[in-house]
C-alpha cells in the first residue's frame, strides 16, 4: 500500500475504517472518521492529522464523503434508520471523479428536535441543500428510509422548479418504518442499536455517540406518512437487495406510481445490509454513474 492509494477502492468497508481511524488517533487524537471519508489516502490522512485547524464533528448534519474538482455533480446521501450517513462511503469512492459526495444525517444526532413525518424531514434536507451546495447538478441517493426521504426530496425540488440530474432508491420503500412506541424496553436497547448500526463504523463511536444514534433511530422509527403524493420525473436506479433463495419484493413495482421518468432497476444477491457493502459498492458504482450521467430524454 503506497501512500496515494485508496482505502476504499483498495476494499476498505466499515469495520477497517474504524481500526484504521483507531489506529490513526494514536498519533492524531482529533481525527474522525470524517477526515478518512474526506482523505482515503495514508498521505492525505496524514496531512488531516497535521491540521490542527480543521473543523467538524463525525454527526454534523452535513458531511463530506468524497471531494471532487468543482463543476461536477453533487450527490446528496441521505441517512437510513440510524441517522449516520457513513455507510455510503465505500460506494461514494467508487463513482466517476467528477462526483463531489455528501452524506445528510439525523438532527437528532446533535440533540435538535426531530420532525414528525416523512414529508417534514424531507423540508428540512431539502434547505439544507439549498443552503450548502454550490452551483451545478444536483442528484439525491438513498438507503431503506433514506431512500424514502430522497424521494421525497426530489419532488419538492423538482415542484419548486430545480433539476434533479437522478435519483438513486437502494433497498428503499415508498413509506415510512413501521412506528414504534416512544419509549424501548430495556431489553430491545441492544436490537434498536444493531438495526441502526448496520453497515456503521460504530467502534469509533463513544458511549454519548451511541446513545445519540440511538435516539436518532427511535425518532425514525416514529415517522409518519409515504413519501408522498409528489412524482419524480428525475432518471431513477432502483436496486433491491434479494437473499439468495429469497423472491424479489417488487420494489421498481411499488415506486411506479410516483415516478414518471426513466427507470433502471436491479437486483443484489444479498440482504438488506449487505446493498452498501465494500463487495455492493464494486458492482453499484457503474449503476449509480450511468443514472447520475444519463443524456436528458435518454
Amino acid at each position: 500500500v503506497g501512500p496515494d492509494d485508496d482505502f476504499f477502492l483498495l476494499g476498505g468497508h466499515s469495520l477497517l475504517a474504524a481500526r484504521v481511524v483507531g489506529r490513526a488517533r494514536d498519533m492524531f487524537p482529533a481525527l474522525g472518521i470524517r477526515h478518512l471519508f474526506a482523505h482515503p489516502t495514508p498521505a492525505g490522512l496524514a496531512a488531516a492529522g497535521r491540521d490542527t485547524a480543521h473543523a467538524g464533528r463525525d454527526l454534523d448534519p452535513l458531511l463530506l464523503l468524497r471531494e471532487a474538482p468543482p463543476g461536477g455533480t453533487d450527490l446528496f446521501c441521505v441517512h437510513p434508520v440510524g441517522g449516520l450517513s457513513w455507510c455510503y462511503a465505500p460506494l461514494a469512492h467508487r463513482l466517476a471523479p467528477g462526483t463531489r459526495v455528501h452524506g445528510l444525517q439525523s438532527p437528532v444526532l446533535l440533540g435538535a428536535p426531530a420532525p414528525g413525518t416523512v414529508e417534514e424531514l424531507a423540508e428540512v434536507y431539502t434547505e439544507r441543500i439549498r443552503q450548502a451546495r454550490p452551483p451545478g447538478p444536483l442528484a439525491l441517493l438513498g438507503w431503506s428510509l433514506g431512500g424514502t426521504l430522497a424521494h421525497a426530496m426530489a419532488a419538492r425540488l423538482e415542484a419548486a422548479g430545480e433539476r434533479v440530474s437522478g435519483l438513486v432508491l437502494l433497498d428503499a420503500l415508498p413509506e415510512a418504518p413501521v412506528a414504534r412506541p416512544a419509549r424501548e424496553a430495556p431489553e430491545q436497547e441492544d436490537e434498536l442499536l444493531e438495526l441502526a448500526l448496520a453497515g456503521q463504523p460504530a467502534s469509533v463511536l463513544d458511549g454519548q455517540g451511541r446513545e445519540r444514534v440511538a435516539a436518532a433511530t427511535r425518532a425514525a422509527l416514529r415517522l409518519g406518512g409515504q413519501a408522498g403524493a409528489g412524482r419524480v420525473g428525475a432518471p431513477t436506479l432502483i436496486v433491491e437487495a434479494v437473499p439468495p433463495g429469497h423472491e424479489p419484493m417488487g420494489l421498481a413495482a411499488a415506486w411506479a406510481p410516483l415516478l414518471t421518468g426513466p427507470v433502471e432497476a436491479h437486483t443484489l444477491a444479498t440482504d438488506h445490509a449487505g446493498i452498501v457493502s465494500a463487495d455492493a459498492a464494486r458492482l453499484l458504482g457503474p449503476l449509480v454513474d450511468r443514472t447520475l450521467h444519463r443524456p436528458t430524454g435518454g
